[in-house]
């Protein structure tokens, strides 16, 4: 009397994971793109972020250097329109500043 095997052959299972590797392969595929597409987006983001630092410090330097120079004029007797014109300049940097300083 023969004993019934149970279960799968190792033909079977050897044919059954056969069929599953492009399957698992599709989904490695799919999370590393997603991954792939999670990390551009980010990289996007960073790079937006860099470029308004960069518009921050361009502005705040802007001011910092209105102030200097209108106390150089002052600081030097300069001539009444001249220190006008370096009020005026420093307080139009400055307030574009205002912005990033509160």
């Amino acid at each position: 009397m023969g004993h019934a095997r149970r279960g799968l052959t190792r033909r079977q299972i050897l044919q059954a994971s056969a069929g599953a590797l492009p399957l698992i392969a599709v989904t490695r595929s799919a999370a590393a793109q997603a991954r792939s597409q999670q990390l551009q987006s980010q990289i996007a983001d960073s790079a937006g972020q860099v470029t308004e630092l960069q518009q921050e410090k361009t502005v705040l330097g802007q001011c910092i250097t209105s102030i200097n120079n209108f106390f150089t004029v002052v600081g030097e007797n300069g001539t009444s329109a001249q220190q006008s014109t370096a009020q005026t300049t420093m307080e139009t940097d400055c307030n574009a500043a205002q912005k990033y300083l509160n």
